[in-house]
């Protein structure tokens, strides 16, 4: 909660340092304070990191992605997840780097630097990978889905046979997406 305190008042509690002046006509020496609450929240934010993100675009969102990490670390009702979909030879890969609610920002002084952009780009897939690792609303807290990606949904595995693009990688991902905001999600895309 935040706390503002407002002098010079017409109502409210007496202001010690005011009294002096209640004879010289001065009616305004009371002080009031005001306290706004506000819910939890809750932000995953999602990046995408296949090669297409590479170079500056890459380093312009991890920019955001650790300053983003850095304001929760010091916000109390706030948490944050940090994933990461791209794929690696034959499979799709969530990598979950960080979590504000088991671990503190150090972790993302030490990995995030480190971290590239490789493989495509399964939306998707990785989507409904995290669905129930995703921190759902609630009559108290506030949740958010923000996906960063700069491409369509694809992923091509020859070895496994299965060719996941176009039109049906689409409705996919936009079910998927739907599922999200089913949980009370809010989506920024």
């Amino acid at each position: 909660p935040s706390h503002d305190r407002f002098y010079r008042q017409r109502n409210g509690n007496i202001d010690k340092r005011l009294i002096h002046s209640l004879g010289f006509d001065a009616e305004s020496v009371f002080t009031q304070m005001h306290v706004d609450k506000y819910k939890k929240a809750n932000i995953h934010l999602s990046i995408d990191a296949s090669s297409s993100m590479g170079g500056s675009k890459w380093e312009r969102t991890m920019i955001n992605a650790i300053a983003l990490a850095k304001a929760v670390s010091m916000i109390q009702n706030i948490s944050m997840q940090i994933s990461f979909r791209y794929t690696n030879e034959s499979l799709s890969v969530v990598l979950i780097a960080w979590d504000s609610r088991k671990e503190s920002f150090q972790k993302v002084r030490s990995i995030f630097p480190y971290l590239q952009a490789n493989g495509t780009t399964p939306e998707g897939l990785c989507f409904e990978a995290i669905q129930k690792l995703i921190v759902p609303a609630s009559s108290d807290m506030d949740s958010y889905f923000v996906n960063i990606s700069d491409g369509e949904p694809c992923y091509h595995s020859s070895k496994a046979g299965f060719d996941y693009q176009g039109q049906p990688a689409f409705e996919h991902t936009k079910r998927e997406f739907d599922k999200f905001r089913k949980n009370g999600l809010t989506v920024l895309s």
